[in-house]
């Protein structure tokens, strides 16, 4: 849809993780949310923290993570 923030991911294949991109800085928040929410169900199921990585202009990975402690998340910007 344009205009409007798109989290996509294939949660079959990598269920701990979630590609977040957006077109308008508005809407990024409300996109990362959204994926954190989703994954952190997953990282509470492994124990983990979940890391927010920026791969690019509006583009992030939002995924469970190891090295991030249990209940923490960290943004990394690339």
């Amino acid at each position: 849809m344009p205009g409007s923030h798109a989290a996509t991911a294939d949660l079959g294949r990598f269920p701990g993780m979630i590609e977040v991109q957006v077109e308008k800085a508005a809407e990024l928040d409300q996109a990362l949310a959204k994926a954190v929410d989703i994954i952190s169900k997953a990282a509470h199921e492994h124990r983990t923290g979940i890391m927010i990585t920026r791969i690019g202009a509006g583009q992030y990975v939002v995924r469970a993570h190891p090295d991030v402690p249990f209940g923490l998340t960290r943004q990394v910007y690339t």
